[in-house]
């Protein structure tokens, strides 16, 4: 059974995604895991996905740049994971992330600037979008503010990296939503 305080953290956190337009998964298993699991909520980290010659892999920025955790884990062995989902999952050694940074070469670190960077999450399960979420947008618009949310799904092949191309139609467009395209 889920205890309150991650009942409220997950909730809010939901929320908080929703109103800014974030895809956020959680699923009670993992907020069961989160409350009563062996190892503690990953903290004090700053994640991103990079995108690797052989798919997606963990990254964790530090003073020294982006430290591809997949390539340093394959080297030193410290049980860290190795995939944002695995960190989700609880999967993996936390306390292998600080290690890696201790011992990481200067060759599993990657300048800011020159990070290939991938999807925030690579496998959500869902992605629930809200639409006309703020006053400004439903202006825009020429409709109301929604007095019920309204919510739409992707689905997870949406989901592109930074920098990723984005196919439309082939048909001459002069406007895009800024939410949507780019």
């Amino acid at each position: 059974m889920t205890d309150r305080r991650t009942f409220l953290k997950t909730t809010a956190l939901a929320g908080a995604a929703a109103a800014a337009g974030v895809p956020f998964t959680a699923t009670a298993p993992l907020a069961q895991k989160a409350a009563v699991g062996s190892q503690a909520m990953a903290r004090g980290f700053v994640f991103a996905t990079l995108r690797r010659q052989n798919g997606y892999g963990l990254g964790m920025r530090t003073d020294r740049g982006v430290l591809d955790i997949a390539a340093a884990e394959q080297e030193l062995k410290e049980g860290a994971p190795t995939t944002i989902s695995d960190v989700l999952d609880g999967k993996g050694d936390l306390a292998g992330l600080r290690r890696l940074t201790e011992k990481a070469k200067d060759s599993h670190f990657v300048p800011i600037d020159k990070a290939a960077f991938g999807p925030c999450v690579t496998h959500p399960e869902k992605i629930i979008c809200v639409g006309l979420n703020y006053r400004k947008h439903a202006a825009e618009t020429n409709n109301p503010v929604p007095k019920a949310p309204i919510l739409f799904n992707k689905f997870n092949t949406a989901l592109n990296h930074h920098g990723g191309v984005i196919g439309v139609s082939e048909e001459d467009a002069t406007r895009f939503d800024y939410e949507a395209e780019r």
